[in-house]
Formats: structure tokens, sequence, C-alpha cells
């Protein structure tokens, strides 16, 4: 019986099979910690060469082909940004593990908040009853059939 639990040891049947992979040199999980450990570097290197007002707006997307990639959440952020990229870049080539980095380039990712789309939707709006005898008038004139049926249909859709 002792003997079988050394055999077991041995071969890494016992081992926690999370850790197993992160210790395999080489392998898929390991790659991928080491690759956020780099990126986690990068914005550390990023963040300490921005002004403060953009530092909570801006994050590394990817760095891929020695091109950085940084995401912001709107366009004024990212006009603000692209303007630092040759500054960002040099400032990253100073350091060995991102002398690769040849272009950083910006891009926009809004966040995506279900609660705030919803909010910014508006109920669409019947014409009025003016509006509606206005599009009728011009649904008469059209020769075109489908626009004729479509604005005639509009027309229909009336408040009261």
């Amino acid at each position: 019986m002792g003997n079988d639990k050394k055999n077991r040891q041995s071969t890494g049947q016992d081992a926690d099979p999370v850790h197993v992979g992160v210790t395999l040199p080489g392998s898929p999980c390991q790659r991928l910690m080491e690759s956020l450990k780099i990126m986690q570097q990068a914005q550390i290197i990023i963040d300490y060469h921005l002004p403060e007002h953009l530092k909570g707006h801006c994050r590394i997307g990817s760095i891929k082909s020695g091109t950085l990639t940084l995401v912001t959440p709107n366009a004024a952020w990212a006009l603000h940004l692209k303007g630092m990229c040759s500054d960002l870049r040099y400032a990253l080539q100073t350091h060995d593990a991102y002398s690769h980095i040849r272009q950083v380039i910006v891009k926009v990712k809004p966040p995506r908040d279900r609660k705030r789309e919803q909010r910014s939707l508006k109920p669409a709006q019947l014409p009025s009853e003016q509006t509606a005898d206005m599009i009728a008038s011009v649904a008469q004139d059209i020769e075109h059939p489908a626009l004729k049926q479509a604005l005639q249909r509009l027309a229909r859709h009336r408040r009261s």
C-alpha cells in the first residue's frame, strides 16, 4: 500500500491539476500567466508616464507582433492618448522586456453597461394628428409603391 502511494506521487497523479499546469514550463497556463505578468508590468509603466487626468481612462488591451494596443472608453480620451503614443512607446522601449514594441495604438471600446443603454433609449413617439395628416397627403402624391405604403402605414399611427 505504501509503495502504491509513493508511485502515484512520483507520477503526479495526486498533484493538484491547477498547480501542475502552472508549474510545467511551456504549458498553456504558464504562458498565459507570463503574458498576464508582462501586461501588468506594461500597465504600471504606462500609468507612471500618463498625466493624472488620463490614468483611470486607459488600459492595455493587447501586446502582439510589436504593437501595444491601449483601450479607452470613449473618443475624447482616445484623442488625448493618441497624442502621447510616441512618448509611451519610448518609455516602454527603455525596458528590456518591451524593447520589441514598435507601435502603440489606441482603440475605443465603450463599457458594456446594459442599464445605461436602456435608459438612454427613448420610447418611439407617435406622430401628432397634424403630422399624420401631412404624411398621408404626401403619400397620395408618391408613385413608388413601397414608399407610398410605408407612409400610409405611418400616417395611420397617430396620437389621440
